[in-house]
């Protein structure tokens, strides 16, 4: 083999791993999912990746290189995917070399290389079927097994459901009702088959309620997940085109929705936030006439007064003659928070038990948190996750803190498909007035972005980190969805 023909194999060989990884990465991105994963290819973003065969110099770098966590099983397809195009290049050099080509033979390695780096995204992609099939066999083990267990013991089952907000009230639903019942909450923001059947058979130990999410990509998920965990009651925490490139239309997600609103049985109570007009959509779609709906809003019924943000940006009230003062930041909890009420109180909790329970309250992760770095920078950080309602919210609490310059960071939200570009520019408009700088990490709803903030929303990875690096102090940086792990390790130098 010659020397030209040595670096050109070494240069695909680089190449195929770079590109090897990054799949696997999309793949555990996308949780395995086809539909995701076509929603994906189908964008410019998803298109660009599957073109993207040459590397970047960023993919040489630590935190430029996008790989996937290890698990069992991501490592089952990374050894299915490695074995695989060791044994298509094998076949493909045997071919090339017995059939007369136009080339000297000492290319055969290197176009074979070639065409395994050309073809790896198919590759790993139909390693992962396999997997896809233990899983499914497993996830049904598991639910029969978690479904055993309640039926044991008849719990009260709350089912919670919406397009944003599930995890924050359920958090806030288990801590008020933890003051007065015994309460089984999963961890994290559990809301998938698998999720929910490991949470119960690992932490369920025959608490009086139980709280679950139902989450859903497309119609016949929550229907599925509620065969196994029929809900006694149900709330319904709000409505968003989220992910409706998945469902393929905002009508097809109010119909999912209403699938655990279908599951309760005759005259269940169903607890629906009133402030978000959408969610009539949903119980519209159930259709059910022999439920009775009971609503809440950030007021909670007209009982909390003066409900207002204090210095810290944190959510205050008057409540039966005493003042409430919360840690959460931003006033939309409000509507979580009531409703997390209406239902503790249903369930036999008393108000003075609650008021305590919302003053000991310390947020999640899942919700918006503030705090300051050792350089005096303000982050405001709603990253665990993106959604336009959650994104026009953030932009409430940003605008009225008092720190300047603000700066949002944030990758977009994804799965919207059509509607990217419109959602996108509602949420750049409304930011424009008052945000200085945006830091723009994602390819979903960039162009919306830079059509109205033009210069001032910095996209390149040396640009970004310069700007973080930069922050002045007193500044505030606002954090909307999740970040790739090369800007978190730039924030974290912050302090």
């Amino acid at each position: 083999m010659s020397i030209f023909a040595s670096v050109l194999f070494l240069v695909l060989l680089v190449a195929g791993m770079i590109r090897w990884l990054r799949w696997l990465g999309v793949l555990q991105q996308k949780e395995y999912r086809i539909d995701r994963l076509w929603l994906f290819l189908s964008s410019g973003e998803g298109v660009k990746e599957l073109l993207r065969v040459v590397p970047l110099p960023s993919d040489f770098t630590r935190t430029g290189l996008k790989r996937p966590k290890l698990t069992s099983r991501i490592i089952a397809v990374l050894v299915v995917s490695f074995g695989t195009s060791i044994g298509l290049y094998l076949i493909l050099w045997y071919l090339l070399s017995i059939i007369d080509i136009p080339v000297h033979g000492y290319l055969v390695p290197s176009i074979s290389a070639g065409l395994i780096v050309l073809f790896l995204p198919l590759i790993v992609l139909l390693s992962a079927l396999p997997t896809a099939v233990i899983s499914q066999v497993m996830t049904r083990m598991y639910l029969q097994r978690a479904a055993a267990l309640l039926a044991k013991h008849s719990p009260t089952v709350v089912g919670i459901t919406g397009s944003y907000g599930k995890t924050s009230t359920r958090q806030l639903l288990t801590h008020c009702i933890g003051q007065c019942q015994s309460v089984f909450s999963p961890p994290h923001s559990y809301n998938t088959k698998l999720g929910i059947a490991n949470s119960i058979l690992a932490g369920y130990h025959g608490q009086s309620i139980v709280l679950l999410e139902f989450g859903a990509y497309a119609p016949g998920e929550i229907k599925a997940l509620a065969e196994y965990f029929p809900p006694d009651m149900v709330m319904l925490t709000g409505f968003s085109p989220q992910h409706v490139g998945l469902f393929g239309s905002e009508d097809a997600i109010a119909v999912a929705k209403a699938e655990l609103v279908q599951a309760a049985p005759q005259g269940a109570l169903v607890f629906y936030n009133a402030d978000d007009k959408g969610v009539q959509r949903i119980l519209d779609a159930a259709g059910r006439t022999d439920i009775k709906t009971v609503p809440y809003e950030r007021t909670h019924h007209g009982e909390w007064l003066y409900p207002h943000l204090t210095e810290q940006a944190t959510a205050e009230f008057e409540w039966m003659g005493e003042r409430v003062t919360t840690r959460i930041v931003g006033m939309h909890y409000l509507s979580n928070l009531s409703g997390a009420v209406t239902v503790a109180r249903q369930l036999g909790c008393v108000g003075e038990k609650i008021i305590e329970s919302i003053r000991e309250y310390k947020p999640s992760e899942h919700v918006i948190k503030l705090y300051t770095t050792k350089n005096d920078v303000t982050i405001l950080d709603d990253g665990d996750t993106a959604n336009p309602q959650g994104f026009l919210a953030a932009l409430d609490v940003l605008a009225a803190l008092p720190q300047k310059p603000k700066v949002v960071l944030t990758p977009g939200i994804i799965d919207l498909s059509t509607s990217s570009d419109q959602i996108h520019t509602q949420i750049a408009r409304k930011a424009a007035p008052f945000v200085n700088q945006v830091l723009y990490v994602g390819e979903s709803g960039q162009a919306a972005f830079k059509s109205i903030f033009g210069e001032l929303c910095l996209t390149s990875v040396p640009e970004i980190q310069q700007a973080i690096r930069n922050l002045p102090s007193g500044s505030v940086l606002c954090i909307e969805g999740r970040l790739p792990s090369w800007v978190t390790k730039e924030i974290d130098t912050l302090g």
